[in-house]
């Protein structure tokens, strides 16, 4: 018991040191911002009521009175009238508000003036809820696996925005190497939060970290074959305007492995301990043996596995793929060579490949570090 209390000790400490490390690694160099926002910030705020204007122009557009009430900030309580256009037919990226919604008022000040402004929603609200059934969950069956989950994703997502995304912002760094670190630090975090310093949670780890590093060289190969830039969103746009020095093949680069290291993370570890316990049950037996069984498990993992991908990636560029398919006399040739419809294809294939080669390493890993020694 004393033995396990001090491994769970090292392991805060080490992993503690490690995202410390990692977060604030000083640079010389200063992080560039696309917007300046010093004479502009948003407070929340709820809809009273709305009424419409008289417009000299209907057939184009309408302007609405909306009154609001100020939820937070400096001004909380006060009540605002907002004039608000919309179009008067096509209401595709308009913001129909109605009494009783919370939405983001953006306050501009302007020569001592201040300018008042429908932002968007306010969704913050729903999204906790969402989040209180996730924790619910991951509290009521998993247990004290949920909770190291839970703090792992944590640790993910905050080194992911002040690590990751911070130090991409320089452009001095490789983003390349930057986005191979990150994914062998972040996978290291996670497997031994989860998995502790055990055998199979090395067999998983080098596992992962093969099926990446596979991942890595196919994904450089293909972007620069394939002449894929990278830019081919709107926000990629906007972002090339702004920091025009950022690699944004690197970009690329870094979604396609990042996106897909959780799946090889899930697999891995999934056989690893699949492997730990049928050693558990027979310590003495081969390693070649226990390679197979590895194996078979990895097998019926990777079909389910890879589906997930591509359904994912598949369902994130849907609209872009109605789009394409609407158009007559379009080959399906030359729908999936469009660069915003082969950028996806490509993610969720390399992806697969990371995942599929990754199985098979772990297995091997894992059974020749199970039965390296005899049991003690």
């Amino acid at each position: 018991m004393k033995q396990r209390w001090y491994t769970i000790c090292y392991s805060l400490i080490f992993l503690g040191l490690m995202a410390f490390l990692f977060t604030y690694f000083e640079l010389d160099t200063q992080t560039k911002n696309i917007v300046d926002s010093s004479s502009s910030h948003y407070e929340n705020a709820i809809v009273l009521s709305k009424s419409m204007l008289i417009d000299e122009h209907p057939d184009y557009y309408q302007e609405e009175l909306v009154k609001v009430r100020l939820e937070t900030g400096a001004n909380k309580g006060q009540i605002v009238e907002i004039r608000h256009s919309i179009a008067a037919k096509q209401q595709i990226f308009d913001l129909v508000v109605n009494p009783g919604d919370r939405l983001v008022i953006e306050i501009l000040n302007e020569n001592g003036i201040e300018g008042y402004y429908i932002g968007d929603f306010y969704r913050i609200p729903y999204f906790i809820l969402l989040l209180g059934i996730l924790l619910l969950g991951l509290f009521i069956f998993g247990r004290i696996t949920g909770v190291k989950s839970l703090i792992g994703i944590g640790l993910v997502l905050f080194l992911l925005w002040h690590g990751f995304l911070a130090h991409t912002m320089h452009s001095q760094l490789n983003i390349y190497l930057l986005t191979l670190l990150y994914c062998g630090f972040i996978s290291l975090l996670v497997l031994m939060l989860v998995g502790g310093f055990r055998k199979k949670t090395w067999a998983a780890l080098l596992g992962t970290w093969g099926g990446v590093f596979i991942a890595g060289l196919l994904s450089y190969m293909t972007i620069q074959l394939m002449h894929l830039t990278g830019i081919d969103t709107e926000e990629a746009v906007t972002l090339k305007a702004g920091i025009p020095s950022i690699d944004f093949q690197g970009i690329l680069f870094a979604s396609i492995i990042i996106g897909a290291l959780g799946a090889i993370i899930d697999v891995t570890i999934s056989i690893a301990s699949a492997q730990y316990e049928i050693w558990a049950a027979n310590p003495k037996i081969d390693w070649r043996d226990l390679y197979k069984r590895g194996m078979n498990v990895g097998r019926d993992m990777m079909g389910a596995m890879v589906n997930t991908l591509i359904l994912a990636y598949v369902g994130g560029f849907m609209p872009s793929l109605l789009l394409l398919a609407s158009y007559n006399g379009v080959s399906f040739t030359h729908i999936i060579n469009t660069q915003s419809i082969m950028t996806e294809l490509i993610r969720a294939i390399i992806g697969s490949i990371g995942l599929i080669y990754a199985i098979p390493l772990t297995a091997i890993i894992s059974s020749m570090l199970l039965c390296c020694k005899k049991p003690q």
